[in-house]
């Protein structure tokens, strides 16, 4: 089964970009990165967090260097290890290693879905 992160209009397939990173993981780090509360509410705000996911996660998968993409604007999108950075950060860490993948090479495992269209409306004043 393949593992899917959508956000917004777009579709990351987590299964290829995992694929991807295994045929030459040095190529894309893994990178040190910083556990700050801007970064944990960065993240929060486009993952919501499972709670029993966290609970029963094991120390291997722990241990996985979550992966994120370079966007076009240049913005980092953690694509796949929300709940293993929440962990880590519970468990006192200060830093952990991910794998960033440039936005040309992460194109095609990104799939545009129907237009977003915001869950409400907001009317300005």
């Amino acid at each position: 089964m393949r593992e899917v992160f959508t956000f917004n209009n777009l579709e990351y397939d987590v299964s290829g970009l995992n694929s991807l990173v295994a045929l030459n993981p040095y190529r894309y780090g893994p990178l040190p990165c910083e556990i700050t509360e801007d970064f944990l509410h960065h993240i929060s705000g486009y993952k919501e967090v499972d709670e029993s996911r966290i609970a029963s996660m094991t120390i291997e998968r722990l241990q996985a260097p979550p992966i994120s993409v370079r966007l076009e604007n240049g913005e980092t999108r953690v694509v796949d290890g929300h709940h293993r950075i929440h962990r880590l950060h519970r468990e006192g860490a200060k830093e952990f290693l991910m794998f960033l993948i440039p936005y040309e090479e992460s194109l095609p495992f990104i799939t545009r879905t129907k237009k977003f269209k915001p869950s409400r409306k907001v009317r300005l004043r």
